[in-house]
C-alpha cells in the first residue's frame, strides 16, 4: 500500500483538520459503540443519522472507554494520523483522550492526545501515531512492539471528575496511514543471548534471556557488581551482521530498574580485519523504566578502536558485536535489560548520485599547485593557458571537503584551444594514500570527458578528497585549455541520494521577519533513477520547542522540488530542521538550519558608539562567498570587519602593486555600511632578510622582522590609497606568540613606532592599533612571559588603541582581563583604550550552545571593562573537521547554516549598538549584571556563572513605562511592573531585563535567594532553606512549591506559605529525603524547581536550586575496582596550544596521548589517592613552584569549617624523585608543614605513571565525620612533552582557570 491513503468512520465526509489533511472513503461505525468504566456496567450507544452520542456521569468514575462494536482495520502503517471531532454542551469538562488500537497479538497501545475546543462549541483531537514512540501498553504477548495489522479499537476520555453529568456527540473518525516504505531493519536475534565479560577476568559469563519486569517482554538481562569492576562488556552470541553501508544507525531498547546506574554505552562494532570499534554515546538509566538509544555510524568516523590490524579504518564487512557499559560506583549489584536492537543501513542497490564538483566560475577559488600554466577566470571558465609539460591545479575547498560514499565517475567538460593536452585527477583516501585516475586526451574543441573510477576506488580508505586536476601538453606549442564543469558521481542507495536543502530567500540562512512565506525546503534527487519518498522533517528551536510534519513525493532523475511547509516560526533566533527521507530500501538523516530574525543590520554610516565587529578571512574564498561572508555580516549588524591582504600579496616584488583584492573587499564592506579594520602584516618574502628568504620553512620568512625601509613605503601606500575608507590599523597580529611572530622585542616596537610616524604622516586621522595580544595565560608558545608588559611600556604614544585577545571561557577570560590586564594597563601607565578585536570560543564537540552564551558574555563584560569594541573570531568555520579548532568558531558553517551564535551576535547588535555602559551590579560572587543606558531606555544584562543554576531573584526599582524579559534569540516577554518594581531573575540562561522609558533603575532588595544549600547522601535528609524578601509597601504571603525533584529524591511537604511584613525577610526551609539508591552521574548537575507566587500580586515565577549530589567513595583502600573518576574524553581538555598554528601538532588528540584514572579511599586516619597517568611521553625537569609547567598534577579540597582549600602539586621529577608543592592553604594552615606530613610514592613503566599518595587527617584537620559530611575536590592533570606546558585534562573547571571550590566534585567518604 502506498503512503496517504485515508479511511473514514462516520457518515460525514468534512476533513477533520486543514493541517492535517485526514479525507477519504466513508467507512460506516453506525454499529456503535460500548461505554465501559471502573464502577459502571457496560452500556451500548447507537449511532443515528451519521452520528454518535453517548453520555456518562464524571463523579461515578476516573474515565471512560468507547469501544467500537466493529474496530476498523487499518493498513500496514509506518505513521498514522486519527482525527475525531465531536459536538459538546458549553462548559464540556473533556481535556484528553487516549486512542486505543489492537494489534495483531492482542495487544493494546493507547495513544494520548490533548482535545481543541473551538469557537463553535465542536471538540477536535488528533493523534499522531509513530508505533515505536509515546504509547502505552497492556494485555496478551505484552512485548511493547505493535505487530501489524492493527485494529482502531476505542477511545478513552479524561476529564474534570467534579464535573455534572454530561455527554458527547461523536461526529466523524478521520485515519490516515503512510507506509514510509522502508524496507524492514536488520534485527539482533536478542533470545540467542550474550556473554559478559569483566576486566581482570578471563570466564565469559551467559546473561540469560528472560521474563522483563513490568510486562515489558522478553530480553537479555545483564547483571553485575559495579564495585568489583571499572566497566562490563556485552558480546553477542550471534553479532548482527551488516552489509556495506555509507552509514548505519544502530537503535537499541533497554529497560532498567529506577537506579540503574548505567551512564554510558559504547556500541562496539567489529570490521573485517576483527578491528573492534566503539561508539560511545552517554545515557542515564537512573530513572529507570525503558530506555531508547541509537547510535549513527559512518565507516570514516572512528571514535576509539584497537586489535584487528590496527589501522583505525573500518574494514567492510562488518558485525555489530556487543556493547562496553560504563557506570557510575554504587552499591554491589545493578542490572538492565536489553529488549532490543537494529540497524538501518543507507543501503541496498547504489546509485551514481552525480553532483557539481567544480563549476569553474565565481563559485570557485582555483590556485595552481605547480606547472608553467596560467589561470585566468573569465566568463566562459577557467582558462589555463602555456601549459608546457604538467600543470597541476587546486580548488580551495578541495583539502576540506570529504566523500564518505565511494567514487565512480568524474565527468570534465573542457575546450582545449591549443596544444597536445591530457588531463587526470589525483584523489587522497583516509590513510593518505595517493590515487590517480587515468590520463584522458582532449580534443581539439569542447570535449566531455568521463574519468571512470570503480576500479580505482574499489578498496580505498573511505573518506574520499579531491587533491588536484592536472593538464599535461606533450606538445610542441604551449597548450590552452577552458575547464567549463565538472561532476562527481559516488554509490549511494536513493534515499541518501536525495539532498535536502533549507531556503530562505538568501544565501546565508536567514529568514527575515515579515518575510516567512520565503521558507521552503527543497529536495533533489541527484540519482539516475527515479523515486517516491516519504519526508518526515523536524523543526527544533534554540529553546527546545518543536514542530513536526510529513509528506510523500516523487522524484525523477535530478529533478529538484521544492516545498511549502505548513510551519511557520513563532519565536525569533536559531532553529534546526532535520528531514529524514525514505524509501523503500534506506532512509537517511539530515540537519540543516535556519535564522529567523528581525536583522540588526546594514545601517548606514559609522557605529555610533561601541564597535560591533567580527573576525573573518574572506580572500581564502570564491567571489561568490566574499559576497555571502559580507552579507552575513552586514545583516547581523557587525559595524566593523576584521580582514585584509597580507603584504606580500599587495606588493608581491618591490616596485609591483596588486589592488584588486583588496579594493574589492573594502569597496563590498563599505557598500554595506562596514568599514575595515586592516593589518599590516606579515613579512613579503623579498622584503626578509636573505638567509630567512632561502629557508625551506615559509614561516621563517613571513614572520620576521622586515626590511624597516621597505615597511614604512608599504604602510605609507596603504594608508594613503586607503584614507577616508580604512580608519582602524593594526600592526601585526598576535605579536606575542612565537608563531605568528619571529621578531625580538625590540625589532616588533621599532614596527610599531615606523608604522605609527607614517600613517600618521598621510592619514593623520586614522587609528594605530597594537598588534592584538593573542594572552596573558601561560601559553606555552609565548615569546616569554613580560613580551606584552614590556612592550607597552617601550611603545607608548606610538599607538592609539590596545588591542587585546584572549580566547576561550567567559570565567578565564574575566580573571585574566580582572586579574592580569587591566592591573597591567594601570601599572604601564597605558591610557589608550583597549579593543577585544578577537576573542572567541569554539563550538567542537557539539557546544555550538555554549558558544552563544560566552558571546552574550564576552561582550558585555569586554564593554564593561572600557573596551571601544568587540571582534567575535570568526564569521565562518573554516573547514568541516569536528576535531580541528579553526573549523568551529564561526558564527555560520562553512556552507552558510547559521548557528545558535548568529541569531545571539543579532540580538545584541540591534538591542545595544546605540547604549552607554553605566555600571556592574553587585549581586554575589559568581553573578554577573551589568546597566546599560541610551537616555530611553535601561538594559540590564544579567546571568549566575556558579554553574549551579539560579539562586537569586532580584527586585529593580525603576521609573520604566513597561519592562520586558529579552532572551538570547530576541524574543520578548513581559515583565509585571508593581510599585514601581520589576523583578529580574538571575539564571544560568543570559538574558537583558529592558526597562522602556527608563531613567532609573537601582537594586530594591532580593525577593528570591538561596540561603543555604545542602548536601544530597544517599540515605540522608537533603535540607535547603530560601530567604524571601517582601519589597512591597504593603503585607504579603509568599507561597512557595517544589516541583521537579530529582529521581531518588521524596519530599513529604512541598508547599509552604508564609506571610511577610513590607520591608522584611523570612526564612522558609524545605527538606527532602535521598534515596539510598541514589547514583550520583559525574559531570551531570541535578537541580530542583521552588515555585513562588506573591498573593493578590502578579508576581510569579520560578527558581532553580542545585542539589549538590555527593560522589560516594567506597570505604577503605581498595583500588582493585573501578576508578572513582577518569580523565579521558576531549570535553574535558584545556589546551593552551590551540590558538598557535605553530603549535598545533601539540594538541591532545585520544586518550594515548593523555589520560588519567583516579581512585580515592579512608582508611586507618588517613585519606589516600592513587591516579595512573596514560602519557605517551613523560617530562618533568621543573620542581618547587614551577612544577606545573611539567608533567604533574595538582589537586585541590575544600573540608567543612575551613576558610580556603588545600592545593598541592605531585610530581614524578626526570630523575626519579617524587615531591609534593603546597600551592595553598586554608586560613591558619602551613601548607609547607602540611605538605611535610604527606607521603607520595611515584612510578614510571612503559607510558604510565602512577602517583601514591597518604594524606594524614590529621595534618589538613580532617576527621572520619567531616570526610562522611562532604567534602570538595578536584584534580588536573598537566601535559608537557618536552616542548612547553600544552594542555591538561580537568575534572571541573576552577583550578585550571580561576579558583572556584564551588564548582569542584562533593566527595562523601563511606
Amino acid at each position: 500500500m502506498k503512503a496517504g491513503k485515508h479511511l473514514q468512520m462516520g457518515g460525514v465526509g468534512a476533513v477533520l483538520f486543514a493541517s492535517a489533511a485526514l479525507a477519504g472513503a466513508p467507512v460506516a461505525f453506525d454499529a456503535g459503540v460500548v461505554r465501559n468504566a471502573p464502577g459502571l456496567e457496560p452500556k451500548p450507544f447507537a449511532a443515528e443519522n451519521g452520528s454518535l452520542t453517548f453520555a456518562w456521569e464524571p463523579k461515578a468514575s476516573p474515565y471512560v472507554e468507547l469501544a467500537f462494536q466493529k474496530p476498523v482495520t487499518l493498513p500496514r502503517f509506518a505513521n498514522a494520523r486519527v482525527g475525531m471531532k465531536f459536538r459538546a454542551p458549553a462548559g464540556s469538562p473533556v481535556g484528553r483522550m487516549g486512542l486505543r488500537l489492537l494489534d495483531a497479538k492482542g495487544e493494546t497501545f493507547q495513544y494520548t492526545a490533548p482535545v481543541r475546543k473551538n469557537a463553535d462549541g465542536t471538540l477536535e483531537v488528533l493523534w499522531e501515531v509513530n508505533p515505536a514512540e509515546k504509547f502505552e501498553s497492556w494485555g496478551m504477548n505484552a512485548d511493547k512492539v505493535l505487530d501489524q495489522p492493527v485494529r482502531l479499537n476505542a477511545f478513552s476520555i479524561d476529564y474534570d471528575r467534579n464535573a455534572a453529568p454530561t455527554e458527547l456527540t461523536l461526529v466523524s473518525v478521520d485515519a490516515e496511514t503512510e507506509d514510509g516504505g522502508s524496507a524492514a531493519p536488520l534485527r539482533l536475534a536478542v533470545n540467542a543471548g550474550a556473554k559478559k565479560f569483566v576486566p581482570g577476568d578471563r570466564n565469559a559469563v551467559e546473561l540469560p534471556y528472560v521474563a522483563v519486569p513490568d510486562g515489558n517482554g522478553r530480553g537479555i538481562e545483564v547483571s553485575w557488581d559495579p564495585s568489583k569492576s571499572r566497566y562490563i562488556e556485552v558480546l553477542f552470541n550471534r553479532p548482527l551482521a551488516l552489509p556495506e553501508f555509507n552509514k548505519v544507525t544502530v537503535n537499541a531498547k533497554f529497560y532498567a530498574p529506577a537506579g540503574c546506574p548505567v551512564r554510558n554505552i559504547g556500541l562496539r562494532l567489529g570490521d573485517a580485519s576483527n578491528e573492534i570499534f566503539q561508539y560511545s554515546k552517554a545515557l542515564s538509566f537512573t530513572a529507570g523504566g525503558v530506555i531508547d538509544a541509537s547510535w549513527t555510524v559512518t565507516p570514516g568516523e572512528w571514535k576509539n578502536s584497537w586489535g584487528g590490524n590496527a589501522d583505525h579504518q573500518f574494514d567492510q564487512p562488518g558485525k555489530v558485536r556487543g556493547f562496553g557499559v560504563d557506570y557510575a560506583p554504587a552499591g554491589t549489584s545493578a542490572k538492565f535489560y536489553l529488549l532490543s536492537l537494529t540497524a538501518e543501513v543507507s543501503g541496498g542497490a547504489a546509485q551514481n548520485a552525480t553532483r557539481t564538483l567544480y563549476s569553474f566560475d565565481l563559485a570557485n577559488a582555483f590556485r595552481k599547485n605547480w606547472g608553467t600554466g596560467t589561470l585566468s577566470l573569465g566568463e566562459s571558465g577557467l582558462s589555463v593557458g602555456d601549459i608546457r609539460g604538467e600543470t597541476a591545479i587546486a580548488e580551495r575547498k578541495g583539502e576540506l571537503v570529504f566523500f564518505n560514499s565511494r567514487p565512480t565517475r568524474i565527468q570534465l567538460d573542457a575546450q582545449l584551444n591549443a596544444g597536445q593536452v591530457k588531463a587526470y585527477w589525483v584523489f587522497r583516501d583516509a590513510a593518505g594514500k595517493e590515487l590517480r585516475s587515468p590520463e584522458l586526451a582532449l580534443k581539439n574543441g569542447k570535449n566531455v570527458l568521463n574519468f571512470n573510477l570503480a576500479e580505482l576506488m574499489k578498496n580505498v580508505r573511505l573518506p574520499i578528497r579531491v587533491e588536484r586536476l592536472a593538464l599535461v601538453n606533450s606538445g610542441s606549442a604551449p597548450g590552452s585549455v577552458v575547464l567549463t564543469g565538472s561532476r562527481m558521481s559516488v554509490a549511494q542507495p536513493l534515499a541518501e541520494a536525495v539532498d535536502f536543502e533549507v531556503q530562505t530567500g538568501n544565501g546565508i540562512g536567514v529568514l527575515k521577519t515579515g518575510m516567512e512565506n520565503a521558507l521552503m525546503l527543497n529536495f533533489s534527487n541527484t540519482a539516475g533513477e527515479a523515486g517516491e519518498f516519504a519526508i518526515d522533517v523536524t523543526f527544533r528551536h534554540f529553546s527546545g520547542k518543536t514542530a513536526r510534519e510529513s509528506f510523500r513525493t516523487a522524484l525523477k532523475p535530478g529533478e529538484s522540488r521544492s516545498f511549502f511547509p505548513k510551519f511557520r516560526p513563532d519565536l525569533l533566533g536559531h532553529w534546526d530542521v532535520e528531514a529524514t527521507v525514505r524509501n523503500a530500501e534506506a532512509s537517511n538523516r539530515t540537519v540543516r538550519s535556519f535564522a529567523y530574525l528581525r536583522p540588526a543590520g546594514p545601517t548606514p554610516g559609522l557605529a555610533p558608539g561601541f564597535l560591533f565587529s567580527i573576525c573573518t578571512h574572506s580572500g581564502r574564498w570564491s567571489i561568490m562567498e566574499q559576497l555571502l561572508e559580507a552579507e552575513a555580516a552586514a545583516t547581523c549588524g557587525a559595524k566593523v570587519i576584521r580582514d585584509s591582504v597580507e603584504w606580500g600579496s599587495l606588493q608581491p616584488e618591490r616596485d609591483v602593486w596588486n589592488w584588486e583584492r583588496m579594493d574589492f573587499l573594502v569597496n563590498l564592506y563599505s557598500a554595506l555600511g562596514i568599514e575595515h579594520q586592516a593589518l599590516f602584516a606579515f613579512t613579503a618574502k623579498w622584503a626578509a632578510p636573505l638567509e630567512a628568504q632561502q629557508s625551506r620553512n615559509w614561516l621563517d620568512w613571513n614572520r620576521c622582522a622586515p626590511d624597516l625601509d621597505a615597511w614604512r613605503t608599504y604602510v605609507r601606500t596603504m594608508a594613503e590609497r586607503y584614507r577616508g575608507r580604512i580608519r582602524y590599523w593594526e600592526v601585526w597580529n598576535e605579536p606575542d606568540l612565537s608563531g605568528f611572530n619571529k621578531m625580538s622585542l625590540d625589532e616588533y616596537v621599532a614596527l610599531q613606532k615606523a608604522t605609527y610616524e607614517e600613517v600618521k604622516k598621510v592619514a593623520p586621522e586614522s587609528v594605530v592599533m597594537t598588534g592584538g595580544f593573542a594572552t596573558l595565560s601561560d601559553h606555552p608558545g609565548k615569546k616569554s612571559p613580560t613580551f606584552h608588559r614590556d612592550y607597552l611600556n617601550l611603545a607608548k604614544g606610538s599607538f592609539d588603541v590596545h588591542a587585546y585577545h584572549e580566547h576561550g571561557s567567559f570565567a578565564q577570560f574575566a580573571q585574566l582581563v580582572d586579574g592580569i590586564f587591566v592591573p597591567m594597563r594601570k601599572e604601564t601607565g597605558t591610557t589608550a583604550p583597549w579593543y577585544a578585536n578577537e576573542t572567541a570560543i569554539n563550538s567542537m564537540n557539539g557546544s555550538e550552545r555554549n558558544q552563544a552564551l560566552t558571546l552574550f558574555k564576552k561582550l558585555l563584560y569586554a564593554w564593561s571593562r572600557g573596551a571601544i569594541g568587540y571582534t567575535w573570531y570568526d564569521l565562518r568555520n573554516d573547514g568541516f573537521d569536528p576535531l580541528e579548532g579553526e573549523h568551529n568558531y564561526g558564527m555560520l558553517t562553512n556552507d552558510f547554516q547559521p548557528k545558535p551564535v548568529y541569531s545571539v551576535y543579532n540580538m545584541l547588535a540591534g538591542l545595544y549598538r546605540e547604549m552607554n555602559y553605566v555600571k556592574q551590579l553587585e549581586l554575589g560572587t559568581n553573578r554577573w549584571g551589568f546597566v546599560f543606558a541610551d537616555g530611553r531606555d535601561i538594559l540590564i544584562p544579567a546571568w549566575d556563572e556558579s554553574g549551579f543554576g539560579s539562586a537569586m531573584t532580584l527586585a529593580v526599582k525603576t521609573d520604566a513605562k513597561s519592562a520586558a524579559a529579552i532572551d538570547l534569540m530576541g524574543n520578548e516577554t513581559p515583565v509585571a511592573l508593581l510599585d514601581g518594581m520589576a523583578l529580574l531573575e538571575v539564571t544560568a540562561l543570559p538574558y537583558t531585563l529592558k526597562l522602556a522609558g527608563a531613567q532609573s533603575a537601582e537594586p530594591a532588595g532580593t525577593l528570591l535567594e538561596l540561603a543555604a544549600g545542602g548536601v544530597a547522601v544517599p540515605g540522608r535528609t537533603f535540607r535547603f532553606s530560601l530567604n524571601v524578601f517582601n519589597p512591597l509597601k504593603h503585607d504579603c504571603k509568599f507561597r512557595l512549591e517544589l516541583s521537579g525533584l530529582p529521581e531518588g529524591l521524596t519530599a513529604a511537604e512541598t508547599v509552604r506559605e508564609v506571610e511577610v511584613a513590607a520591608g522584611k525577610n523570612a526564612v522558609v526551609e524545605f527538606a527532602a529525603e535521598v534515596a539510598s539508591t541514589l547514583a550520583p552521574e559525574y559531570g551531570s548537575r541535578k537541580e530542583l524547581t521552588v515555585g513562588y507566587r506573591l498573593a493578590g500580586t502578579p508576581w510569579a515565577g520560578s527558581m532553580t536550586v542545585p542539589v549538590n549530589t555527593a560522589v560516594a567513595v567506597p570505604a577503605g583502600k581498595n583500588f582493585d575496582r573501578k576508578p572513582d573518576f577518569t580523565l579521558d574524553k576531549r570535553g574535558q581538555v584545556v589546551s593552551l596550544t590551540a590558538a598557535d598554528p605553530a603549535m598545533s601538532h601539540r594538541v591532545w588528540r585520544n586518550a594515548d596521548d593523555l589520560s588519567a584514572k583516579i581512585y580515592l579511599g579512608e582508611a586507618d586516619g588517613a585519606m589516600h589517592m592513587l591516579v595512573k597517568v596514560t602519557d605517551d611521553k613523560h617530562h618533568q625537569p621543573y620542581s618547587g613552584f614551577e612544577v606545573w609547567k611539567g608533567d604533574n598534577i595538582q589537586f585541590a579540597f575544600q573540608l567543612p569549617g575551613q576558610r580556603g582549600y588545600w592545593e598541592f602539586g605531585l610530581s614524578h621529577l626526570n630523575s626519579g624523585k617524587s615531591e609534593i608543592m603546597p600551592f595553598q592553604a586554608p586560613d591558619g594552615f602551613d601548607g609547607a608543614a602540611a605538605a611535610g606530613k604527606l607521603k607520595l610514592v611515584t612510578t614510571r613503566q612503559g607510558t604510565e605513571t602512577c602517583y601514591d599518595l597518604t594524606i594524614p587527617e590529621s595534618a589538613v584537620g580532617a576527621d572520619s565525620a567531616l570526610l562522611k559530611q562532604g567534602i570538595r575536590f578536584n584534580l588536573l592533570v598537566n601535559d608537557n612533552d618536552g616542548e612547553m606546558r600544552e594542555s591538561y585534562l580537568a575534572l571541573t573547571p576552577g583550578l585550571g582557570e580561576g579558583r572556584r571550590p564551588d564548582a569542584y566534585y562533593l566527595l562523601s567518604f563511606q
